[in-house]
């Protein structure tokens, strides 16, 4: 049976994604594939492994030959475009970069995604303030419209946080990388990411069963009409 754990608004940190996948490794849980939203884990003997996280879209099978003949075994795809590799840790294997810039050229498009993130946050969060402004103060104290401001504000800010998180984490990184420093090599970060990952997810969820619970009341009271 696959244990299944929920992905990090920290996933564009690649040094704490990578120490969270070696310290799950070291505890007996072992990653087998990846989807969108979760990680999906087997239980297996503990390894003392080392992964590497690479984001490049859509590697050819040439790519992934040479990952594989320096050592690195290819372990799955997320759909945010994440490659992850892994290599025991007490084996002589290269670095799949050896230093900063060739990082930092890999990494780029990540930042540019990122910042194309960040801009339809902020469009999304101008669009909401025209929208509070267009129904105005009085309509929150009709309870039918009330609910529905309060669920999109909740999740238009839980976005837009989103978005400066990533792009935050994208810029930070890669400044490192620029001077030359080494990336904490810690997983608090990551997984205090899953927690507020946890929390986008359980407020989207409650919004659209409210969504749907308003629905269904309002077929029910037409076919009463009716």
């Amino acid at each position: 049976m696959l244990i299944r754990k929920l992905i990090s608004t920290e996933i564009w940190e690649p040094r704490g994604l990578e120490t969270y996948l070696t310290e799950m490794e070291a505890d007996g849980l072992r990653l087998v594939k990846a989807t969108g939203w979760f990680l999906y884990f087997e239980q297996a003997e503990p390894r003392r492994m080392r992964y590497r996280v690479e984001y490049i879209r859509h590697p050819d099978e040439e790519l992934l030959a040479l990952y594989d003949d320096c050592g690195w075994e290819y372990v799955t795809e997320t759909n945010r475009e994440v490659q992850i590799f892994r290599a025991p840790e007490d084996t002589d294997i290269p670095e799949i970069h050896t230093d900063a810039e060739s990082e930092a050229n890999m990494y780029r498009h990540v930042k540019q995604a990122a910042r194309n993130s960040f801009l339809m946050a902020t469009i999304l969060f101008v669009f909401l303030v025209w929208m509070l402004d267009w129904f105005g103060l009085e309509a929150m104290s009709m309870p039918d419209i009330a609910w529905r401001v309060v669920g999109c504000t909740v999740l238009t800010v839980l976005v837009v946080c989103g978005a400066v998180v990533r792009y935050e984490s994208t810029c930070r990184y890669l400044r490192m990388l620029g001077r030359g420093e080494k990336a904490p090599t810690s997983s608090r970060r990551y997984r205090l990411g899953i927690r507020a990952q946890y929390l986008v997810f359980a407020s989207f969820i409650l919004y659209c069963i409210l969504v749907l619970q308003s629905l269904v009341q309002s077929f029910i009271d037409l076919a009463s009409y009716l």
